[in-house]
């Protein structure tokens, strides 16, 4: 390890124990705390930790830190309410966006039928509809592989797209790939999809809703029900009744704890490998 990467260690352990221990204050000295809520919390990360982090790391190196501050939970947290439509000043306005899906109708006529049955048709088509808190939302590139879902939501987004995902895991664009605009205060990426690959990130997005999304075990893994053996039947049954009684503590732990709901609408962008020849095999194993 050079000197350069053990100073910027020692800073980076620094930087956290700091602002893991004024949350700490936050959380157990005022009451009722707005921990990292606070105008403290946001003045310290706004005026101190992230121009510091700016002048230490480079471009790749700092995105990958705030993924790491933001997957630990020590990012400011969003205003509670404040996405939900009410301002700091109290008042209360009203941010929902909601987007109408409409599935295309069929012609019933085969063709040869009158174009008024072929609308009505068209209109009778089921439609569902998408509803956001707030129109401000995360697009994908940040959080590459969904390790940090319920932090990002904790910011105050109303929507997070994770990835690109590709179908096996690549690293991306050789370094440097990722290049400040300090006047335009902006970013080139360059990354080139470096993905762990759609088996990983369906590890996280199962792991994320357990805890978080609402989603009980047992409606994400499959589990053996052909067992003959009481014994067998009764400790899969206690297995089952415990899984579900530490995923409902863990939801309203979270409820609780969480000052507001770390879900909102979640969407997945899909990528090829860079070498694959199979650009529509690629995209139907990431579906």
């Amino acid at each position: 390890m050079t000197i350069r990467q053990k100073i910027q260690t020692a800073i980076l352990r620094t930087t956290i124990y700091a602002t893991s221990t004024l949350a700490l204050l936050e959380y157990t000295t005022q009451i009722p705390s707005e921990g990292r809520s606070s105008r403290t919390y946001h003045k310290l990360f706004d005026q101190i930790i992230t121009p510091l982090g700016r002048r230490i790391f480079g471009p790749e190196e700092a995105h990958h830190l705030s993924l790491e501050v933001v997957r630990r939970g020590l990012a400011p947290r969003a205003k509670k309410g404040l996405d939900a439509g009410v301002d700091r000043t109290g008042h209360v306005v009203d941010m929902e966006v909601e987007i109408g899906l409409r599935r295309s109708g069929t012609n019933e006529s085969g063709g040869n039928g009158n174009s008024n049955k072929s609308i009505e048709s068209a209109k009778s088509t089921t439609s569902s509809k998408i509803i956001f808190r707030s129109p401000i939302g995360l697009a994908a590139g940040y959080d590459k592989n969904g390790i940090a879902i319920p932090g990002l939501f904790d910011l105050g987004f109303s929507f997070v797209e994770i990835g690109s995902v590709t179908p096996l895991p690549q690293p991306g664009n050789p370094k440097p790939r990722s290049f400040r605009l300090v006047e335009d205060k902006g970013v080139i990426n360059r990354f080139g999809f470096n993905s762990e690959g759609v088996e990983k990130v369906k590890e996280y997005l199962e792991e994320y809703r357990k805890e978080f999304g609402g989603a009980r075990p047992d409606s994400l893994e499959m589990t053996e029900s052909s067992a003959t053996d009481n014994d067998e039947d009764l400790a899969v049954g206690v297995s089952h009744s415990a899984n579900s009684v530490l995923w409902a503590l863990g939801w309203a732990w979270h409820r609780i704890m969480g000052k507001q709901p770390k879900t909102g609408v979640l969407g997945v962008n899909l990528g090829k490998n860079k070498l694959s020849n199979d650009e529509i095999g690629d995209y139907t194993t990431g579906i």
